[in-house]
């Protein structure tokens, strides 16, 4: 019989060296108490590994565990973890890490962002009173072009929008939502903050994969997920 601990009831060490391009280790160890408590055993065996008689080579291969979770969920919202954390409560079964990222993200969950997208470009154009809840829909928009969101059949624009939501999340940076650019000075009479020198300029990029973040620099990070930093 398999007395391997699941892995979620391990004794939690906070690693100097966790991943800094990685999900916070706190929101692991998190899931993975939930994952314990609601598998059981069944944890333990779907990721069983290392000499069971060596207890630090099982525990090595946990963290290793652990660690690549965190970089394949480095992504997801704080919103989307909640989603896929409330999801396991109708799944009788350990999900494995892309069965996890699903429950956090479905792909019916596009129509949903897209919808919003497409509601806050028409605010944007009618009387500017967009409210963005996550500035990865606008620069997603704006991957996919005004006119295209606008004109594109719903199947063929669902596509494309899912496509550019995850090169948006895949380039690393996701500045704010600049304001609506508003109509030209007079010749001689511009001027022009840095703020919103930067906000034009990761406009003018957000369609060029690559070119932002040598542009940009980066400045943003899941070092700062919820607020904190691990430790």
């Amino acid at each position: 019989m398999n007395t391997t601990p699941a892995s979620s009831t391990s004794t939690r060490t906070w690693s100097p060296d966790w991943p800094r391009d990685a999900a916070p280790q706190r929101l692991i160890e998190r899931l993975f108490t939930v994952l314990g408590h609601r598998y059981g055993a069944r944890l333990a065996d779907m990721w069983r590994g290392g000499d069971p008689s060596k207890p630090d080579t099982v525990a090595r291969h946990v963290d290793g565990v652990k660690r690549q979770w965190a970089l394949d969920l480095a992504d997801l919202t704080p919103a989307e973890w909640q989603r896929g954390i409330e999801a396991l409560r109708d799944r009788p079964y350990v999900p494995t890490c892309p069965e996890f990222r699903l429950l956090c993200r479905p792909r019916e969950h596009v129509n949903e962002l897209l919808d919003i997208a497409i509601a806050q470009l028409h605010r944007r154009d009618s009387d500017s009173t967009d409210v963005w809840p996550d500035p990865v829909l606008f620069w997603a928009a704006q991957r996919v072009g005004g006119y295209d969101m606008r004109t594109l059949g719903r199947t063929e624009l669902t596509k494309r929008f899912a496509v550019a939501l995850e090169a948006v999340r895949q380039e690393g940076i996701v500045p704010p939502v600049p304001p609506k650019a508003l109509a030209l000075s007079a010749p001689g009479k511009a001027t022009t903050d840095k703020v919103s020198a930067r906000a034009m300029l990761a406009a003018l990029l957000a369609g060029r994969p690559g070119r932002m973040r040598a542009a940009l620099g980066s400045e943003t990070g899941m070092d700062n997920f919820y607020g904190e930093t691990d430790q």
